[in-house]
């Protein structure tokens, strides 16, 4: 199949994967109580003043929600004239965004685990883990979030890094400042393991950060406050680590590990049975991107407040680990065996 073809078709089954929870979650959600919605539907509309010092400064999604959400509202005019003025359009705009960014996810997912040369089946599993395994993949394709966006960076830069794709890399730093202030931690790890020259990756990262601090300039300066306070709390995350240790030290810290991937959970805690052949058998395929990479998510996990929602930021690396699993582990093999028999 030609390879347009192919990732059209992945695009749009990811985007049908998501298209119904997702559509339930936008009509029934409660964005009253949740704060982060309540910032990025503000940052749309261009209200920055006494809006999160740590959330204001993720433009892209908002204002590209904003002007997808133009001929909702002239739609919303003609037949719903009663709710034109509401939030409804906005939120409509957030959602054909987000769900835009998720599918991409899902094609960004497949082509991940082909690059570990993963089979066709084990990149559809890993991708169809990722997207509706878990709660997480539903929530940020649903309502008016940014995280869809910095999932998509960190997913291509995995890629990006396995395939020396000089292009997808180069875009992923550019646009990784401004999906969220975290990629701060994901630069170094950039930094080391890509083959691209040093001179040209400070190049990129240079720009990348003065984009990144020229609005949040701009954007202080509308709100009529400091940088510094802004930095003060992005910094003050720091302050989160030992509630994080011990919230996933927690009955509740588990269960919220296990909104992540669902029960595609028992496929990943399967490639850790069998002894160190069978573990051996899946992990040796895996690279120092891999290995790496997951640290660089346990700094997100430890600084975040939502401790599983950072986990899920992995998700690139869970969904190799998954189609590693299902293509090599000797359980899941027999497994496999077991049904193409006809048994």
């Amino acid at each position: 199949m030609p390879t347009l073809y192919k990732n059209l078709l992945i695009y749009f089954f990811s985007f049908a994967l998501l298209l119904g929870p997702a559509y339930n979650t936008y009509l029934d959600y409660n964005y009253s109580n949740n704060p982060d919605c309540n910032t990025y539907m503000s940052i749309a509309n261009g209200e920055f003043k006494d809006q999160s010092l740590i959330r204001r400064y993720r433009i892209l999604v908002p204002f590209t929600a904003k002007v997808v959400a133009y001929p909702f509202e002239r739609i919303y005019t003609k037949l719903w004239p009663h709710r034109a003025t509401s939030e409804w359009p906005l939120r409509m705009g957030f959602l054909m965004v987000n769900m835009a960014l998720m599918s991409f996810v899902g094609l960004a997912i497949f082509h991940c685990c082909k690059a570990y040369d993963i089979s066709d089946t084990g990149s559809l599993l890993a991708l169809i883990a990722v997207l509706v395994g878990g709660r997480w993949g539903n929530l940020f394709a649903a309502i008016p979030i940014t995280d869809s966006l910095y999932l998509l960076v960190l997913c291509g830069v995995i890629y990006a890094l396995k395939k020396n794709n000089y292009i997808a890399l180069s875009l992923c730093i550019l646009i990784g400042p401004l999906s969220k202030e975290s990629f701060i931690f994901v630069a170094p790890f950039i930094f080391f393991l890509s083959s691209l020259s040093k001179f040209k990756q400070l190049a990129l990262f240079a720009i990348a950060g003065s984009i990144a601090w020229t609005i949040r300039y701009v954007i202080d300066a509308q709100a009529g406050s400091s940088m510094g306070e802004s930095l003060a709390s992005d910094t003050g995350h720091f302050s989160y680590i030992g509630d994080s240790i011990l919230r996933l030290a927690s009955v509740r810290g588990l269960g919220e590990l296990a909104t992540v991937l669902g029960l595609f959970s028992f496929v990943l805690l399967a490639g850790f049975t069998g002894g160190k052949a069978a573990i051996n058998s899946w992990t040796q395929h895996l690279d120092k991107i891999i290995w790496w990479f997951i640290p660089v998510i346990l700094i997100h996990v430890l600084l975040s407040g939502e401790a599983a929602r950072m986990i899920y930021a992995g998700a690139a690396a869970w969904g190799i680990m998954i189609g590693l699993i299902w293509d090599h582990h000797p359980l899941l093999v027999k497994v496999k065996g077991f049904f193409y028999s006809g048994q």
